[in-house]
């Protein structure tokens, strides 16, 4: 639930970063970004802490958002014509599967 909220929220304003930014910058944000994001829930697993761990779910989500918005980019930079629709729709399943 709180990735789609996220997903409407954040799309546009990511998708401006990554073609301000660049395709490096902005994967390096999404790794950092789903690092984190498990990394604090993992840190907040006791009840009191609850607005913690739903913060973290926030970080991973948004860490979602940038990669879905990497995948085609990196398919087009990376891959020739006739891979890039292969190579865009493994990384998007594979980014639903996780």
């Amino acid at each position: 639930m709180i990735y789609m909220l996220t997903y409407i929220a954040f799309v546009f304003p990511i998708t401006w970063l990554l073609n301000k930014k660049g395709l490096q910058f902005t994967a390096l944000a999404a790794s950092s970004l789903n690092c984190a994001g498990p990394w604090i829930k993992v840190a907040s697993t006791t009840p009191s802490l609850l607005e913690v761990t739903f913060f973290g779910q926030f970080l991973s989500s948004l860490a979602r958002v940038f990669i879905v918005g990497v995948t085609s980019r990196l398919a087009s930079v990376w891959f020739g014509i006739h891979e890039v629709s292969t190579a865009c729709s493994t990384g998007v399943i594979g980014c639903q599967v996780s």
